[in-house]
């Protein structure tokens, strides 16, 4: 919890590093300086014999020797500095793939592919992908390395899409480097435009309009690089988070139509101290290993927000009311985040309300990714070099367009024609 895991620190990495560096592409560009590790001494992993392997059993095999060769990786990666867990990822990830573990392996390769994305085996995360059954693709969409959503975002360097026609089934793993897909260079909406397409962060030209709006604040009809560059590592750094927090729920937590969406910090709440992580449908509360659900969002009756005092301090906190009989209003003190959790809440709130209304499922989806894009404007703008950084609040609300429009009633259907949509 202490430790800032080294995913994030590779995104934040590419931030510092000055682009005149030796042997440094220009930082916007995600590529680190090889001069960085060049420096470090070799460090070397042995391998156990196979004598070594398993020496109670009275025959080995290949099975133990890998075992035991896991078994010391494992050691490793608890124990190995930053810098070395991407070598120790990708060699446990090859002992696991040659075990047969193909799930684990995946999660390896996983992790590994936005440690270190030299070393991701793509070829081979491919063969891998296109060998499991029908039950281990279906626990590997549950673990959430593969998301099947409309508006699911791709792994770091690739993604996993079900094919139309059973003959190309496994086939779907497209390896899509983006690093090189940053702009160098001020960019019109247009331009914009393509590299958001690109990097599969939105598709609808609406959805990317607002975004160039929020992130330009309307001051100029041009977005500097810097600016682009950092809401995507807050995109990217988001995405991780979201997809190591769903790993670990356990596996029947979510639906295949959830997602997570955000994860707070450590907080307190009525349930105790721990994290608020926000799905698709859901609002959920985690504190060790035990997961409970506060509230559907399409249960919540009002939000609220408010300070929570006590006899020295006082906190910024919310309160969600639930239109579910018996339930109590649930507090959490979430102190500076306050205001983002509100209105990701309740722009995720409103869609839903929306969609119910119009019978359309989709606005749920486009609503999700409002509240990524919300997330990741509001974070970008803590950096001062961002075009953005004063006006953090109006960028955020200009996203918040299911909100908008249920304030507005736009989207309220006359009773009639809500029954004839029941009935269908």
């Amino acid at each position: 919890e202490a430790s800032e895991t080294s995913d994030n620190k590779q995104i934040r990495m590419r931030r510092k590093i000055s682009s005149n560096a030796l042997g440094q592409k220009n930082r916007r560009s995600g590529v680190v300086n090889f001069a960085l590790e060049a420096s470090r001494p070799n460090c070397t992993f042995q391998l156990p014999t196979f004598t070594q392997a398993y020496k109670k059993t009275e025959r080995t095999t290949a099975a133990h020797f890998y075992d035991s060769c896991i078994q010391k990786l494992t050691s490793c990666l608890e124990n190995c500095d930053p810098p070395d867990r991407a070598a120790y990822l990708y060699l446990r990830g090859m002992m696991r793939a040659a075990q047969g573990s193909s799930l684990t392996a995946l999660e390896d390769f996983h992790n590994l592919c936005s440690a270190d994305v030299k070393l991701f085996p793509a070829e081979h995360v491919q063969s891998i992908i296109t060998s499991l059954n029908e039950v281990e693709r279906s626990q590997l969409e549950q673990k959430g390395l593969y998301k099947g959503g409309p508006m699911e975002q791709k792994m770091m360097v690739g993604k996993l899409r079900k094919m139309s026609t059973e003959g190309d089934r496994g086939q779907g793993l497209i390896i899509a480097l983006d690093f090189d897909q940053l702009p160098q260079r001020d960019v019109d909406v247009q331009e914009f435009s393509k590299h958001i397409r690109l990097l599969d962060i939105a598709v609808d030209s609406e959805v990317i309009e607002r975004l160039f709006v929020s992130l330009t604040l309307e001051d100029t009809s041009y977005l500097d690089p810097d600016t682009f560059s950092i809401f995507y590592d807050c995109w990217k750094e988001t995405e991780l988070d979201n997809s190591r927090v769903a790993c670990q729920l356990p596996e029947d937590c979510l639906t295949r139509e959830e997602g997570v969406l955000k994860v707070s910090r450590l907080i307190r709440c009525d349930f105790g101290t721990g994290r608020l992580i926000l799905t698709h449908k859901r609002l959920l509360f985690r504190t060790g290993d035990r997961t409970q659900e506060v509230v559907r969002i399409r249960d919540i009756l009002n939000l609220e927000k408010f300070q929570h005092n006590t006899v020295l301090t006082s906190a910024d906190a919310l309160k969600i009311y639930s239109k579910v009989d018996g339930q109590s209003p649930f507090s959490a003190i979430l102190k500076e985040e306050r205001n983002q959790w509100f209105m990701l809440l309740r722009e995720l709130w409103c869609g839903r309300n929306i969609a119910e209304g119009t019978k359309d499922p989709q606005v749920v989806h486009q609503a999700a990714l409002n509240v990524l894009l919300i997330n990741a404007v509001v974070l970008s703008g803590d950096y001062e070099e961002c075009a953005h950084y004063d006006g953090v609040e109006k960028a955020a609300a200009n996203l918040c367009f299911f909100t908008k429009r249920q304030e507005q009633g736009k989207d309220n259907l006359p009773e009639e024609t809500s029954q004839v949509l029941i009935q269908r």
